[in-house]
């Protein structure tokens, strides 16, 4: 078998934490198996991903429990250190699982279900919310990781932040990291949707090769890798062939970052992925934001003049190649931008790329996607 390969990414914990101390928590989460497999492994992080809590001292050790789910309700139990059925995971760290014995196919749903419990005055992170519409849930004050029913719900939760299995190498298995738009926030609520369906990364790549989503919204290139300890370890641990890199919107809109601090933090990042071993960069250039206005003609939107130049330097360094870590590059932004009208989203026809000016919309991510030749990523 070859090394350990991302089979379906879980959640990156977020900032936020448990809303009393002392508490417990099951949650089952959805994943779909991005090739088959017989054996697997969890990955979970006991750290937020940028901020302490407003009492530091109530982020400590907590204790977790795991066990995988089959479509028809099978339990596995998962187990750490050699066979223990928990795990005291200290602050600031991550663990990798044993090896569980389960069988999935390709494209098979299958769920993780994860308890954990802080200890007294403590909080546990939390991850993103469940999603009741896909079955997910949580329950509260019971480790229900080997028996019972997990009722469908939305709400904050803790779960493994990767699934990983063993692969026959060589094979294509991207990391896409980035923001809201690599997450394809404006999709995320569209049920008519599947998991392979949302935001251009994911219609690009989708049933075509196996990829993990390491973006959030709000996240800035200037805290990665650096702020980031929940998902640090990952790219070292998913046996990724390539990585692609979409950020920057957050630093110059957010945090005052201009277009060569951007550069500056972006090479720090792929010096990580480097350093990770992963062979294959690939940067992607920045779409229009913050445009106001309405984006069904050219006339219509309004351009943030310092900001657009910040991006267009940021860009300019990308389509150059002018970073020698990079092994090539996505033109995300000529897909969608005005080609007259620098700065401005495309209007064809009287119809909009993005609905609030920051964001592609449906259009905008299918087009992004037609855009990427994905036969150059295989292996």
């Amino acid at each position: 078998m070859g090394q350990n390969t991302a089979v379906g990414g879980l959640s990156s914990p977020s900032a936020q934490y448990a809303g009393s101390t002392g508490a417990s928590r099951t949650t089952r989460r959805r994943c779909r198996a991005a090739f088959s497999f017989s054996q697997l492994k969890l990955e979970f992080t006991n750290s937020p991903c940028d901020v302490e809590p407003t009492t530091a001292s109530e982020h400590g050790d907590i204790t977790i429990a795991a066990s995988v789910e089959t479509a028809g309700g099978a339990l596995t139990q998962v187990t750490f250190d050699g066979g223990s059925t928990t795990k005291v995971l200290t602050k600031n760290t991550t663990v990798l699982s044993d090896a569980a014995s389960f069988t999935a196919a390709e494209g098979d749903i299958f769920w993780v279900r994860t308890y954990v419990s802080a200890g007294t005055g403590l909080r546990y992170p939390l991850n993103m919310l469940t999603d009741q519409t896909n079955g997910e849930g949580t329950v509260n004050s019971v480790n229900q990781t080997m028996s019972g029913t997990i009722s469908s719900s939305n709400a904050k939760s803790f779960t493994a932040t990767a699934v990983v299995a063993p692969r026959p190498a060589p094979v294509t298995n991207l990391l896409i990291v980035g923001d809201s738009i690599t997450a394809g926030r404006t999709e995320a609520t569209d049920q008519t949707l599947s998991d392979h369906q949302r935001g251009w990364a994911a219609r690009a790549f989708g049933g075509i090769y196996p990829f993990y989503r390491l973006a959030m919204g709000g996240d800035r290139a200037n805290l990665i890798p650096t702020n980031w300890p929940s998902r640090q370890t990952l790219p070292a641990t998913g046996g990724f062939s390539h990585a692609i890199v979409l950020l920057g919107v957050n630093d110059i809109q957010d945090a005052a970052q201009t277009g060569a601090n951007v550069i500056s933090s972006l090479d720090t990042i792929y010096q990580w992925l480097q350093d990770a071993g992963i062979p294959r960069i690939y940067a992607v250039t920045i779409p229009p934001f913050s445009v106001t206005g309405t984006y069904t003609s050219a006339g219509g939107q309004t351009v943030n003049s310092t900001f657009d130049g910040y991006r267009q330097t940021v860009n300019t360094s990308i389509r150059a190649l002018s970073n020698s870590r990079l092994y090539g590059y996505i033109d995300a932004a000529a897909a969608v931008e005005d080609g007259s009208n620098a700065g401005k989203w495309r209007s064809d026809g009287g119809v909009a790329y993005s609905d609030d000016g920051t964001h592609p919309n449906t259009l905008g991510h299918q087009t992004i996607a037609n855009a990427i030749t994905t036969k150059t990523f295989a292996v």
